[in-house]
């Protein structure tokens, strides 16, 4: 009898229980930290992103645009060049490092950013300072530049792939690593070899190194690859997209970001697709800590990582609605129609629209000219789906550059022809208060270099969905789930009564 008694407590408990938990498992579900569209202030593009820490943080894209993160919001600022801003590094101090398609090599001493040094007109993608005084920059052409003292020289690689290099990370002043095209160099304090080949010639993109025995570097067709200490080798990835960067928080946690809006995390030894609410080419990524990051990309896309769910639509203007009286005597005279004679054509008004044409148009404007060709100049490699550079100098102080923007996929060729007063021989600052021009974009002519990615062939691109909506279905789910909880808890606590009873009369007819 006792035993009975409590085989019914104990359904009772469990009933309880399960309920408990289901409603905890629920709440966290629906708070947890996910990829949420930020109200970028910006539409050019954006293929950088670095954070000192979670209130301060610089993001780099196309003619000149910079923007800062104070901890709050994102703030507009320019350079004073046409320059793309492909790379950003910040130190832990709050200074800042970066470079820009034309080959110049940036410097923010917390106040400005500078031209540090004078450009050497070749594309660079990417640098990793150590510190203030030492690091290294990489881009075009195979390009290494060991920066030291404000002074940045080229480097010689022995055995020379002539790749094009992407990414760069270094780790101390004997060791560093370079990834592009489909080759892994590495500096030992003394020369660049080339330590490693990446299986079936894919073009590595991004580098993040997690410790001297940790790395990862990621690339076209999904490619993901692993440093353990002894050798690089492919793991397996969960897509075929390409990815362009790559940022780790520890060893067993991480993300990659690529085309088509693609996020994928690593955690616990593998890596997942994961939703981040744009279907936008996204170029960089830089996470804070497991609940906290940036990602940035085509057509000024920026995401953060983070608890609390979408940022709430921006309210749009609506100018009122203004109705004219009629007059006291109103007339009404029929509009004479003009109709064309058997020769006669109908000229059409208006200016013709060349469909698939994508516009982004920032808000001020700088003094210089921008002006849309039907060719490019050298088209850049899949290392960065940026722009692509071009420069001529010529005469001192004051020179013409010229230079050819590239954008692929939906490619644009737009040319900037700017005016350069500074000294070659000086630091030049530069501007923070001019604005770009009107950008319009264009596809790019058949005989573009730029390489077509591939197809996805294991994720399927999803529709961006509104935030509302999102929000909409959420809510929906989650009350569902909580009614089918209750529901199931009812019913295991009725039937524990039912079996409670049944066992009473059991004993009173005994």
């Amino acid at each position: 009898m006792r035993f009975q008694r409590h085989s019914s407590l104990l359904v009772i408990i469990l009933g309880v229980v399960l309920l408990c938990s289901s409603v905890v498992a629920v709440v966290q579900a629906a708070d947890g930290a996910a990829w949420e569209v930020y109200p970028a202030p910006a539409s050019a593009a954006l293929y950088t992103v670095d954070m000192v820490d979670g209130g301060n943080g610089w993001a780099g894209g196309m003619v000149g645009l910079l923007l800062h993160y104070d901890g709050s919001s994102w703030s507009i600022h320019w350079l004073g060049t046409g320059d793309a801003v492909t790379s950003i590094d910040m130190l832990p101090n709050g200074e800042g490092w970066g470079t820009t398609n034309t080959g110049r090599i940036l410097h923010f001493d917390g106040g400005s950013w500078q031209v540090a040094g004078q450009p050497i007109e070749t594309w660079l993608a990417d640098i990793s300072m150590l510190n203030s005084g030492e690091g290294w920059a990489v881009g075009e052409g195979g390009v290494i530049l060991h920066c030291q003292g404000g002074n940045c020289q080229k480097q010689v690689v022995e055995n020379d792939p002539q790749s094009w290099l992407s990414g760069v990370e270094a780790l101390a002043s004997d060791n560093a690593w370079a990834v592009g095209g489909a080759v892994i160099l590495h500096w030992d304090g003394q020369k660049w070899t080339m330590h490693t080949r990446v299986p079936g010639d894919e073009w590595l993109r991004g580098l993040d190194m997690v410790a001297p025995d940790d790395g990862w570097a990621v690339g076209t067709q999904g490619t993901i690859m692993h440093w353990d200490g002894s050798a690089w080798n492919k793991v397996d990835s969960p897509t075929n997209l390409a990815l362009h960067a790559i940022s780790m928080i520890d060893a067993n946690t991480g993300w990659a970001v690529g085309e088509n809006g693609l996020a994928v995390r690593y955690r616990d030894g593998n890596w997942t697709v994961r939703d981040s609410k744009t279907i936008n080419e996204l170029r960089g990524v830089c996470m804070v800590g497991p609940e906290s990051g940036w990602a940035v990309g085509r057509g000024g896309t920026m995401l953060e990582y983070k608890t609390g769910g979408a940022y709430p639509p921006t309210p749009t203007f609506t100018p009122p609605v203004i109705t004219k009286e009629p007059s006291s005597t109103p007339t009404k005279t029929p509009a004479a129609t003009k109709t064309p004679g058997p020769t006669e054509t109908p000229t059409p008004t208006g200016s013709p629209t060349t469909e698939g044409a994508v516009t982004d148009t920032p808000t001020p404007t700088p003094s210089f000219t921008v002006t849309v060709g039907t060719t490019s100049i050298p088209t850049q490699p899949p290392a960065l789906t940026g722009a692509t550079a071009s420069p001529t100098v010529s005469g001192a102080p004051s020179a013409t550059a010229a230079l050819t923007i590239t954008e692929p996929l939906t490619q644009p060729v737009i040319t900037f022809t700017q005016v350069v007063t500074a000294a070659p021989t000086q630091v030049a600052a530069l501007a923070t208060t001019a604005a770009p021009p009107t950008e319009t974009l264009t596809p790019a002519p058949a005989g573009s270099a730029v390489p077509t990615l591939p197809a996805a062939t294991k994720v399927a691109v999803r529709a961006e969905e509104s935030s509302g909506a999102k929000g909409t279905v959420r809510t929906i789910a989650v009350v569902a789930i909580l009614g089918v909880v209750v529901l199931g808890a009812a019913v295991a606590v009725g039937a524990a009564l039912l079996f409670g009873l049944w066992l009473r009369r059991r004993r009173q007819q005994d």
